[in-house]
């Protein structure tokens, strides 16, 4: 996402341009119960504030992990790798196929070899 030429990319060399750009993070920020998440290069996205802190961090990362692969998470992960083409990016999922129980296997399947295609390493049954 470019929020300067308000613009977003779809997959490697596809954009589209957006008039207004709205963000939904979701009601709650779930929270991995490990210690260390305190850590100065562990963030959680909940706000436009905290997605600029995301963002600024990721600018100089080798190694990108996102936990969480919902909406929010694969949208941030398939964006850092697009992004930031210096660093690695991983999503990491719980679930053995990523939106199985929204979307159904054949969907799920779909996104993680999309996800995997762009270069996301996408790491299931991970939690």
């Amino acid at each position: 996402m470019n929020p300067k030429e308000k613009k977003v990319v779809l997959v490697p060399g596809e954009h589209t341009h957006y008039v207004t750009d709205c963000r939904a993070p979701g009601a709650n920020v779930w929270k991995l119960p490990v210690d260390g998440l305190d850590a100065k290069n562990v963030f959680f996205m909940r706000t436009i504030k905290d997605e600029t802190v995301i963002r600024e961090a990721a600018a100089t990362a080798k190694n990108i992990v996102v936990v969480g692969a919902s909406f929010i998470g694969s949208e941030t992960a398939a964006g850092h790798v697009t992004q930031f083409k210096d660093a690695k990016v991983a999503l990491v999922s719980a679930d053995d196929v990523p939106f199985k129980l929204q979307l159904g296997e054949e969907i799920g399947q779909m996104m993680k070899s999309e996800h995997e295609k762009a270069g996301v390493n996408v790491e299931t049954s991970a939690l």
